[in-house]
């Protein structure tokens, strides 16, 4: 009996040891940290939480943030998405990051607004609170842009101008209207935009009301939604379609594929906002000119959302400019340009992503592309280059100061927006054109802060026509030696094929060059899409998977001015024959014959 007694009271003190240990091990969990926790609108809530869960993150959904606010020990970030109640929420969650400071760590705040704007003041950075505010409108903006960049319709340095339309009002078309004017600066001659709406004279107001100064900066033009021909202008090179609902977009989207071939613009971009179950529809039958964007879907990605992707370069354009004034003795905490990135004004955060998306438009100034960092040695731009990238720099600046509400005055007035230096660039002071010219030599550096480098393009023209009866192994491989031959003589150049992917036989030589010797495309088009489209099946899944990856869509209407545009910018041109060295014959060209192999008519 006694040692019955013992056993059980041996088993009585393990049991109370495991109780123990569980309780313990309980209390550990229910106070361990959430890395990341979200609250937020449905609408918002449910496609970032979408994206987040693709990406492999695991968050934490709190449906009521008063559950989370009880709960100071837990959280360790927080994505807010446009909660509503918002003057009541900031004061909740500085009391919550003050009973959380025992547990270690500043509480991270990533307060995402469409609809409910926070109050003014509430981006802060302390030691209990990090505070960042964000505005969906204006990253679907510069997402959609970063992705489809102005000069991926044209091209520049071909003199073709930049023709925007955008058809609707419905987000985020009211951001992309101040992102464009501000990006369009590529040369001296004004963007051109044209606004379809229901009520054009409603939106000319709307639009005069927010950017008083849009006139200075863009060729605005106003349409009804009902028009069934637009204005005879330049081609457009970027069609936007903003309308709600959904369907009604890709409705017009279509109208407008069958308007736009009358005006000779006949690859033009179509971006036009749809659902998610819409892109999916979309993705299964793409025509390769009606392209899907949904908002707010795509700005609500981890890079997007978490890395803060979208600030990376912004944020070391402002370092940049904190360390120079650091260099000259000054505090730059004491001025309101030179605060941390979380202190500083909306106005001039804005001013930083300007000059860094803009910073694409400049590469494609000058045929140069970013690359890997350990990919180039060493690279700068030449003088000429510079002094036209200043210019456009000063333009760009000085829209970006306009659509903030400066205007000029003889002195400048911070409170008043006045300032001095809004003239053109001949007018300015040597001096002042030197800060230009040292913000466009700042260029590599900056890039090479966020790991890149610059690469210098080698465009190679195709003759389509004559490329098309090349096939077999024997004409892939001298096509490929030709290449290869190519970037060896270049190291340092980023090898661009150039041609109008009319035939099979261009087709399989383009494959091989993208897959195999990297490669990029861009691709000329002289005729409407869809007569290039073959009905099989197999040759046109080819074709448009090609289509999808060219970094350029450029229109040239009619073969003279393909053949003009070949003349002036590609460095040589492949043809489907033998080549004969000509000391008369301006043109590089190097021939491909699947019987006597790669011929060049210069020294390559």
């Amino acid at each position: 009996m006694a040692c019955y007694h013992s056993v059980v009271d041996e088993l009585m003190v393990r049991a109370n040891f495991m109780k123990t240990r569980f309780a313990k091990l309980w209390y550990r969990l229910r106070a361990r940290s959430v890395p990341l926790a979200v609250h937020g609108r449905a609408a918002l809530l449910a496609p970032a939480l979408r994206e987040l869960y693709a990406s492999g993150l695991n968050p934490y959904v709190f449906e009521n943030l008063d559950r989370l606010l009880s709960r100071p020990h837990q959280v360790n970030r927080l994505l807010l998405l446009d909660p509503p109640q918002v003057a009541a929420r900031l004061s909740q969650l500085l009391c919550y990051a003050n009973q959380r400071s025992a547990h270690g760590g500043a509480l991270q705040v990533l307060w995402l607004y469409d609809q409910s704007p926070p109050p003014p003041g509430t981006d802060r950075d302390t030691a209990l609170v990090q505070i960042e505010t964000r505005n969906l409108s204006q990253d679907a903006a510069r997402t959609l842009l970063q992705r489809w960049p102005l000069h991926w319709g044209l091209d520049p340095l071909f003199d073709q101008p930049l023709h925007v339309l955008i058809a609707g009002d419905a987000p985020p078309a009211p951001a992309l209207w101040a992102q464009l004017i501000g990006l369009g600066c590529y040369r001296d001659a004004p963007l051109m935009l044209t606004l379809l709406a229901a009520d054009p004279k409603a939106l000319c107001a709307r639009i005069n009301a927010c950017y008083p100064y849009a006139d200075n900066s863009a060729q605005l033009v106003f349409a009804p939604l009902t028009t069934l021909r637009l204005a005879p202008t330049a081609p457009i090179t970027l069609a936007l379609v903003c309308l709600d609902p959904p369907r009604e977009a890709l409705g017009f989207a279509a109208h407008l594929q069958r308007l736009l071939p009358q005006q000779h613009s006949y690859a033009t971009p179509i971006v036009v906002k749809v659902s998610a179950e819409q892109r999916s529809d979309q993705n299964t039958d793409w025509d390769g000119q009606r392209i899907p964007f949904v908002y707010p879907d795509d700005s609500l990605h981890p890079q997007h959302l978490l890395r803060r992707r979208h600030d990376h370069l912004a944020q070391t354009i402002h370092a940049h400019y904190c360390d120079t004034i650091a260099a000259q003795g000054r505090d730059p905490q004491q001025e309101s340009a030179g605060r941390e990135w979380i202190a500083l004004d909306e106005s001039y955060r804005q001013a930083n992503r300007q000059q860094a998306d803009h910073v694409w438009a400049k590469l494609a100034l000058t045929d140069c592309v970013a690359v890997p960092e350990e990919q180039i040695e060493h690279f700068r731009f030449t003088s000429a280059e510079i002094e036209r990238l200043a210019r456009v720099e000063h333009q760009r600046w000085a829209t970006d100061r306009q659509l903030d509400g400066w205007k000029f005055a003889p002195v400048r007035d911070n409170a008043l927006k006045h300032h001095p230096q809004l003239v053109p660039y001949d007018a300015l002071s040597a001096a002042m054109k030197d800060l230009d010219r040292f913000a466009v030599r700042l260029v590599p550096t900056l890039l090479a802060r966020t790991g890149l480098g610059i690469s210098r393009m080698l465009i190679v023209g195709m003759i389509d026509d004559e490329l098309a009866r090349l096939h077999g192994r024997r004409a892939l491989r001298f096509f490929g030696q030709a290449l290869a031959r190519l970037r060896a003589r270049y190291p340092d150049r980023s090898l661009v094929l150039a041609t109008s992917l009319s035939s099979s036989g261009a087709r399989a030589l383009v494959r091989l060059g993208l897959e195999c010797y990297h490669c990029r495309l861009f691709w000329l088009c002289h005729q409407p899409l869809a007569m290039m489209l073959d009905e099989d099946a197999a040759p046109r899944r080819e074709f448009l998977a090609l289509l999808a990856r060219a970094q350029r869509r450029i229109n040239l209407p009619g073969l003279g001015e393909r053949e003009a545009w070949l003349s002036q910018r590609a460095y040589a041109v492949i043809r489907g024959h033998n080549v004969t060295t000509n000391q008369q014959r301006r043109q590089r060209e190097i021939g491909i014959d699947p019987q006597r192999g790669v011929t060049w008519n210069f020294d390559y």
